[in-house]
């Protein structure tokens, strides 16, 4: 990562993560802003997106696994420093991959997603795989493709965590993803599972669809949840253990 977004993050500036034109637009004009997390594009465009940022005299960020339209087959980081002028490139996905092979785990991915030309319940919509989300679009929920796969690998497990809906929930138009989980869990857990819904969206969620009674224990913590579950001392649980 270029020593320019050291520089920048040393001083504590505003960070702006943006997923669109328009939104780059308003925050190269704040004068705050002074590093901007770009999470959008295609390979075609990346390029002039980094530029605007830039010329903006802005800190150019490029999140590669977070970027809805860039194909893997096409984007890479290898490509991002080749053919952009990005301050920073960061890839988390193949670093986790490798891990979740090193330690024999079953990594699954999303394959399809249903998209969307804007962040509205009224949007414009259609379904495709997710490493072909069109320059403009971005995706608000699974796709059915991936809900046949979730649903079957969550039928077939015996604990469950599930910290996080699949989509934009709250939108009527892409509840069918988290419904479809949501459903999946409430089964297996009658087949015997224990299931654990953690997270303030993941409780809205099931208690939107109906389905909290359905599953062993509903959580109200999310972040605290996973902490724990990684084996760290809450702070709160310390203090009454004191």
């Amino acid at each position: 990562m270029n020593q320019i977004f050291y520089d920048a993050v040393g001083n504590n500036p505003i960070i702006a993560a943006v997923k669109n034109m328009e939104d780059i637009e308003v925050s190269c004009t704040i004068e705050e802003i002074q590093v901007i997390f770009i999470l959008f594009g295609d390979v075609c465009s990346i390029d002039r997106i980094v530029k605007r940022v830039k010329g903006a005299g802005k800190v150019a960020m490029v999140h590669v696994d977070l970027i809805s339209g860039l194909s893997p087959k096409e984007i890479s980081v290898e490509y991002l420093k080749e053919h952009t002028e990005a301050d920073g490139i960061i890839s988390t996905k193949p670093s986790l991959i490798k891990k979740a092979k090193e330690k024999g785990v079953n990594l699954v991915l999303a394959v399809d997603a249903k998209i969307a030309d804007a962040f509205s319940n009224d949007a414009n919509t259609k379904f495709c795989p997710v490493d072909e989300i069109p320059d403009g679009w971005e995706g608000l929920d699974i796709g059915p493709k991936t809900e046949e796969i979730f649903a079957n690998v969550i039928k077939e497990s015996k604990t469950i965590l599930w910290n996080g809906p699949t989509g934009v929930f709250e939108f009527e138009n892409f509840t069918h993803g988290s419904r479809t989980v949501g459903e999946a869990i409430v089964e297996a857990t009658k087949n015997g599972a224990f299931s654990l819904v953690g997270g303030g969206d993941s409780v809205a969620c099931v208690n939107k669809f109906g389905l909290a009674s359905g599953v062993s224990y509903v959580s109200t913590g999310g972040g605290a949840l996973l902490e724990a579950i990684e084996g760290k001392i809450l702070p709160g649980i310390a203090a009454i253990q004191e």
